[in-house]
């Protein structure tokens, strides 16, 4: 039941975006956890609901920069999401305040724009060298070693947890 309500707050973050409402997800991942990212979820909630702030809150799942961990990805109304590292409970009130009611973006803060082009001095993830040499399609060459030895190997993708995907293919997404 978890899994479904984190899905739902998911969701609804998608939606607050697409009606021109902020959307503030902290990353839930394994390492995310461990670095203080339900807490900063916590606070995020209380400084949206408190100070009335026109934004949803919820949670995205693990995108690999388990380094930079509690993540906090802001999507502005008509603006890529810009992903923010090192967000901690005691951090996260404020970067909300300047980024969502302020309109500054915190550039020295963010990690990077989900975009092909920066924005505001935010380097594109595509541009970052962590994501610029990553090449590997595993899903491709276990798919070749199955057909190699006569195995069919269907495959199923969730656009649900791949905000990539999504948004690059968006007649993929069911609901």
């Amino acid at each position: 039941m978890e899994a479904f309500l984190r899905l739902l707050e998911e969701v609804e973050g998608r939606r607050a975006a697409a009606a021109g409402r902020a959307s503030i997800q902290v990353g839930i991942g394994s390492c995310g956890m461990l670095a203080g990212a339900e807490q900063t979820l916590d606070a995020a909630r209380q400084v949206v609901a408190a100070e009335s702030i026109g934004a949803s809150v919820g949670i995205t799942g693990c995108n690999g920069m388990c380094w930079a961990e509690p993540l906090v990805v802001i999507t502005r109304p008509g603006e890529a999401p810009v992903t923010y590292g090192y967000v901690d409970a005691s951090q996260v009130a404020q970067l909300i305040r300047d980024v969502v009611v302020g309109g500054d973006r915190r550039a020295g803060l963010a990690l990077g724009v989900d975009s092909t082009e920066g924005l505001d001095g935010i380097v594109p993830f595509s541009q970052q060298p962590f994501f610029r040499v990553q090449r590997r399609n595993l899903l491709a060459e276990q798919i070749a070693a199955c057909h190699k030895r006569g195995i069919t190997a269907p495959s199923y993708v969730t656009v649900q947890w791949d905000k990539f995907t999504a948004e690059a293919h968006p007649e993929w997404v069911c609901c």
